[in-house]
């Protein structure tokens, strides 16, 4: 009986986890616009606070190889990393700046910034504070 405890207890504690990576799929490209195929390079990533230049609250380094497409997937909060991608206070506006080396070493190139949209505002949701019914006058 303690087993079947114990396991039902993992199970929703499981279940009750929030992941904290983002999927991040892209085609390396180099200057020339031609398909980075079947290489290693190195990616940054780059999270701004409020503008795309903002402060940097977070960022983190990938070596990755491309496929014979170019395509290449990382987790985003998942690499070496200078912040703690779970303490990332999502309730404000952030941008992510991607920067690739495509010789694989850490000499990066930034390719571009795009704000964030809901994706990680599910993350805050799986943190935010708990409202009492009884005092929620919003609702």
């Amino acid at each position: 009986m303690k087993q079947l405890s114990l396991v039902i207890a993992f199970v929703l504690t499981t279940m009750a986890t929030v992941a904290q990576t983002i999927n991040y799929q892209a085609v390396a490209r180099d200057t020339n616009g031609d398909i980075i195929a079947n290489a290693a390079i190195g990616v940054q990533f780059t999270i701004h606070q409020t503008t795309a230049n903002g402060t940097v609250v977070y960022m983190e380094t990938h070596n990755t190889t491309t496929s014979t497409y170019g395509l290449f997937n990382l987790p985003l909060g998942g690499g070496a990393t200078t912040g703690t991608f779970s303490s990332i206070d999502w309730s404000t506006t952030h941008f992510l700046e991607v920067s690739i080396d495509a010789t694989g070493g850490t000499n990066y190139t930034s390719i571009g910034n795009s704000e964030f949209r809901a994706v990680p505002y599910a993350i805050y949701a799986g943190n935010s504070p708990a409202i009492n019914p009884g005092t929620a006058s919003n609702m």
